[in-house]
């Protein structure tokens, strides 16, 4: 990628740019430990009700990392960090290319679509896959301030793909530093936060740059039984910039990834196999007051996403039924997206006890180029010297997706102890219809220093490009006639805060109708445009139930020492998820050290043969002196050898052993 070449002269300039305006030391720690537990619990977020709340009065179930959290565990992706959230799972698959696949609540997919992603509130998730796993893969965490999720349905306020939760990330502001690391397999990683301001302008933005060469994986064999040797290199680039003058701000981010080797798709081709996606965006917003009680939010925004994978999918030597297979032959997709959208949001005060929100918003969509990338013809497998663009479109480029949506929500502040929210939300799509989903919720803070909440809610998640318009693909065809999914959620929580200790229970039961599911056993569409016969999508005719309890617990005995623990029971109709999970994380800060020990632990995951579960555990050691602090990390300490689901294999994806690294970062 062109961009690594130049990435290390641009965070240079941004560093230099940085030095005379403000900095925060090492106050983002400094804070985080002098915070007592009461603090910790009345956490200001806005994903909940898109207000600024306490996490504890919020209207759903939250769970919320802070930046020095984050910065403590040595997380480098947001997808390893949702593995801590109660409910959530995350993990690797191949199913679309090698990317996370992110569950929540019971189920999950490999394309994600069913969890909502939003950076300072705008919406990440691409038009085909209808998730991020595809387009967004390993999600930096540097930059960010707050990370705020929300465990069960969203839709009453961002519509569709908020199903199952929302993960709202919260970049920093008035931040300069730097940072880089050097690890396993070759692994350099380069990163940095840059403010300054330009008389009342504040101008900042984020850089980073990362490469390795890959985790080697000994003795693999892929889904064709084929033993080998495998390697799966990475690097990308991220880069945001932001400027705000006064209510009006401007922000850009670009997301860029490059993986090789691995076995995407199923079939090996150590340096052959190829993935190349991207994102990139623009977003206005204007904040205006026009008097105490009345405020608006307006908000436009510019996406295009490019996504490009060739990958092995019969090997040479294969004997696919009429001969061997005499040159690997490749496949994959090469497309482009894009998405333009405006919203406007108005809040009104009545009093200090009542806040009515409202918004309405537009967004068009579309497919600008859908082909396949191919070394054969599908058909008669005619080999064509080299890949090349197949000349069946696989997707639908002629029709855009406008969606209109409205929604309302009414905040009461009842009692000083009594909170209640209610609202509803109305979606329209142009290509499949409507759909509208509301919400209630009831906090009650006790005089017993516990927190009682019981919500409900619907949401729903509109069927993505692959599902709809997949055509001429050897994987699946589309299915112009689905219907949306719809889901139901029942939830019931209970905090109970002691002066070092604080544990919440959640209870929910999610009813799910219309299901899409891709059926290989039912006959296939007889079309000239599913010329292989692929299986299509479906809505499933009957209902779908999960359930489970969430437990979240946080010691907090002394300023300088941190407990936290989470774990979730999955029961009723859960699918592609543990059973039972669970996470643990221990901060102990001695004079200029902080240490972080943390991991993760998965139970039999029943799509997964010959695994029983899993546990990974992680360290991070530190030293802080003034503005510099030097860290080691490793991940995965005991070197465990896991595997994560796909449909594709009951075998499982292999998932990366031990990796350690080094590195520096100075507060500027």
């Amino acid at each position: 990628m062109k961009l690594i070449a130049s990435f290390f002269c641009f965070l240079t300039c941004a560093t230099i740019c940085a030095i005379p305006s403000y900095s925060q030391g090492n106050e983002e720690l400094d804070e985080y430990f002098d915070m007592s537990l009461e603090e910790l619990m009345s956490i200001e977020i806005s994903v909940a009700s898109k207000n600024s709340e306490s996490f504890i009065n919020s209207p759903s179930s939250v769970y919320v990392f802070t930046s020095a959290e984050i910065e403590n565990m040595g997380v480098t992706s947001v997808e390893e960090l949702l593995n801590y959230v109660p409910g959530y799972f995350t993990g690797l698959d191949i199913e679309q290319g090698k990317a996370f696949r992110v569950g929540a609540r019971g189920r999950s997919t490999a394309l994600s679509e069913s969890v909502l992603f939003l950076v300072n509130g705008h919406r990440i998730n691409d038009l085909y896959t209808g998730g991020v796993s595809v387009i967004n893969r390993l999600i930096p965490v540097e930059n960010i301030r707050q990370i705020e999720v929300i465990r069960g349905p969203g839709s009453s306020l961002y519509g569709s793909n908020a199903f199952l939760g929302v993960v709202n990330i919260v970049t920093k502001e008035n931040t300069n530093d730097i940072q880089f690391s050097y690890g396993s397999f070759q692994g350099i990683s380069a990163a940095g936060n840059f403010s300054t301001k330009a008389g009342d302008v504040d101008l900042g933005g984020f850089v980073k740059g990362f490469s390795n060469e890959g985790y080697e994986f000994d003795d693999f064999e892929d889904l064709l039984d084929r033993p080998s040797d495998m390697t799966d290199p990475e690097q990308g680039v991220d880069v945001m910039l932001r400027a705000q003058y006064k209510g009006l701000k401007a922000e850009a981010r670009h997301h860029e990834r490059e993986f090789k080797g691995f076995y995407g798709l199923g079939g090996v081709a150590d340096f052959n196999n190829n993935e190349q996606s991207s994102q990139s965006m623009i977003n206005l917003g204007y904040n205006l007051s026009a008097s105490d009680k009345l405020a608006f939010s307006f908000k436009a925004g510019y996406r295009v996403e490019n996504w490009k994978t060739k990958a092995v999918i019969l090997p040479t030597g294969f004997d696919p039924g009429f001969g061997m297979m005499t040159e690997d032959f490749f496949a994959g997709p090469f497309m482009k997206s894009s998405a333009v959208n405006f919203s406007t949001d108005v809040s009104y005060k009545f009093s200090d006890a009542n806040e009515l929100l409202a918004g309405v918003s537009y967004e068009q969509a579309g497919i600008e180029r859908a082909v396949s990338l191919a070394t054969h013809d599908y058909i008669t497998f005619e080999y064509f010297g080299g890949i090349r663009e197949y000349h069946l479109p696989f997707n639908n480029t002629a029709d855009k997706r406008n969606i209109v949506g409205l929604f309302i929500q009414d905040r009461h502040i009842i009692t000083d102890n009594l909170r209640v929210t209610f609202g509803a939300r109305l979606d329209s799509y142009s290509d499949f219809g409507s759909s509208i989903n509301p919400r209630g919720a009831v906090v009650y803070n006790t005089p017993f220093r516990s927190t009682v909440k019981v919500m409900y809610g619907q949401a729903f998640r509109a069927p993505n490009y692959l599902e709809l318009h997949d055509q001429n693909n050897p994987v699946d065809f589309g299915n112009t006639a689905l219907e949306a999914e719809e889901i139901q959620t029942f939830e019931v929580a209970y905090i109970q805060n002691f002066s070092v200790f604080s544990a919440t229970l959640t209870y929910f039961n999610n009813t799910i109708k219309n299901l899409i599911f891709l059926d290989p056993a039912a006959p296939p569409v007889e079309t000239e445009n599913n010329p292989l016969s692929a299986p299509s999508f479906y809505n499933l005719p009957e209902d779908v139930n999960t359930s489970g309890f969430e437990i979240a617990t946080i010691l907090k005995p002394v300023e300088v020492l941190s407990v936290t623990a989470t774990y979730t029971h999955l029961m009723d109709d859960y699918t592609f998820m543990p059973e039972n999970m669970a996470s643990a994380r221990i901060n102990y800060k001695f004079g200029l050290f902080n240490l972080n020990l943390n991991g993760i632990y998965h139970g039999k995951i029943k799509e997964i043969s010959n695994q029983n579960g899993y546990a990974v555990v992680n360290a991070k050691l530190s030293i802080t002196s003034n503005n510099l602090t030097v860290f080691g990390r490793v991940n995965n300490i005991a070197d465990e050898v896991y595997r994560t689901p796909t449909v594709l294999s009951d075998a499982g994806v292999v998932n990366r052993g031990r990796v350690m690294s080094l590195g520096v970062k100075v507060k500027l």
